[in-house]
């Protein structure tokens, strides 16, 4: 990744990543223990290995990116930044298909289509980040895999909302539509974010400047 997408100050894209890391970092040691600890007696053999699979081609992504997304690191270190890049594109891929067979296959009826959507739609940006670099257009590569970030985040984003749930959803009452509220908004908000940073904001701004007196 080559490119940048040049919408932010170098202040708040500092502050950005760090916010994100720790997030991460939280949602490691936190989480993933808990994956390891939790009750198991509800579950099959093979949908506990299928899990597991997907935590550990998942995991790493969380740590990786930041780095791929620094300009020294490109800069410095591109061949470490390219193989860090196919590595983070395999586990990415790996990863969503994993998380739509975990999502069809999932006990609560109601999660089943987000989680399954949200494997397609993660799926489907590592493979167009991967076309867009080999056709060396790293702008477009660049904000595809930004997209893709975000939505990985969205195992943190969801643990986030469950914490606080109550002050989120105090209109909701029943706890199954909570849990399918929590699914559908830990992607889509970040697919919001993500358009309105990459995308919407910069079109609305460039029409400003073009259609305004004076601008």
């Amino acid at each position: 990744m080559t490119g940048t997408t040049g919408l932010a100050p170098k202040p708040a894209k500092w502050l950005l990543w760090t916010t994100l890391v720790a997030l991460s970092a939280w949602y490691l040691f936190d989480n993933v223990i808990y994956a390891f600890v939790r009750d198991r007696s509800d579950e099959t053999v093979a949908r506990t290995l299928w899990r597991f699979a997907h935590l550990f081609a998942a995991v790493p992504l969380l740590l990786i990116a930041p780095l791929q997304f620094s300009r020294r690191v490109r800069q410095h270190w591109p061949r470490w930044h390219r193989w860090a890049g196919r590595i983070y594109l395999v586990g990415a891929m790996i990863a969503a298909v994993l998380a739509v067979y975990l999502g069809v296959t999932i006990k609560y009826e109601g999660s089943r289509i987000p989680l399954a959507l949200f494997g397609g739609v993660w799926f489907a940006f590592s493979v167009a980040a991967w076309l867009c670099a080999r056709r060396r257009d790293f702008v477009a590569h660049q904000r595809f895999m930004i997209r893709g970030y975000l939505l990985a985040m969205a195992f943190v984003w969801v643990r986030i909302m469950y914490d606080v749930q109550n002050e989120m959803f105090p209109f909701i009452r029943n706890e199954d539509v909570r849990d399918t509220t929590r699914e559908w908004l830990s992607f889509v908000v970040p697919l919001l974010v993500a358009e309105t940073w990459l995308s919407w904001w910069p079109a609305v701004r460039r029409t400003l400047r073009t259609t305004l007196p004076g601008a």
